[in-house]
């Protein structure tokens, strides 16, 4: 039997979502060069410094594409949801921002 393709993300990540589903986008930051070995984050864990990557990403991209913002979050906030059009920017996204 063949391995499973690993499925597109789609819709919002948040601290209930599934830890494959938080390593996947965490792995895809490791991808995009934003998080390092010093700055790792626990695989599979919505924690805050995911959530301080992300929101540099979302600045950086927003800084780059004035005419379509991604509404960005606050990483302080436990109970902050990744919106679908962010994961789904950042996923698609092939070079580091900023």
């Amino acid at each position: 039997t063949e391995a499973p393709t690993e499925a597109p993300m789609s819709g919002s990540i948040d601290a209930s979502s599934d830890p494959a589903s938080i390593q996947t986008l965490q792995q895809k930051l490791f991808d995009l060069g934003l998080f390092t070995a010093d700055n790792a984050p626990q695989p599979g864990v919505f924690d805050q410094r995911t959530l301080e990557i992300v929101l540099s990403f979302q600045q950086a991209y927003n800084a780059q594409n004035p005419g379509a913002p991604l509404i960005e979050i606050d990483p302080t906030n436990p109970d902050t949801v990744i919106d679908a059009t962010t994961l789904a920017v950042l996923m698609s996204a092939t070079v580091p921002m900023g």
